[in-house]
């Protein structure tokens, strides 16, 4: 979707990760969390447009076991490191905004 990287950042857990906050059809917004990048992804601040590549899924992290990509959908930043009760499914999410 179309965004802005608003955090790049080195988990242990997560590895390289990198979060894009975009808006959906209902002008609400949403954080789009990518884990286990190969390498840090698009510094922050950078706007980007639907299709455009942010990161190559990789093997970082201590919870990943293979090459993969982790994604998360969130209202909260947050949300892309653990729990919260406002996570969604990040497939159904895109599909509902095309």
């Amino acid at each position: 979707a179309n965004g802005t990287i608003v955090l790049n950042q080195e988990s242990k857990v997560l590895g390289h990760v990198v979060v894009l906050r975009i808006m959906d059809k209902e002008k609400k917004l949403a954080y789009i969390g990518y884990c286990h990048l190969q390498e840090p992804g698009l510094p922050v601040g950078t706007k980007v447009k639907e299709g455009e590549i942010i990161g190559k899924s990789g093997n970082s992290g201590s919870a990943s076991s293979g090459p993969h990509l982790h994604m998360t959908a969130s209202r909260e930043i947050k949300g892309v490191f653990g729990p919260t009760s406002v996570k969604f499914d990040p497939i159904q999410f895109i599909k509902d905004n095309k």
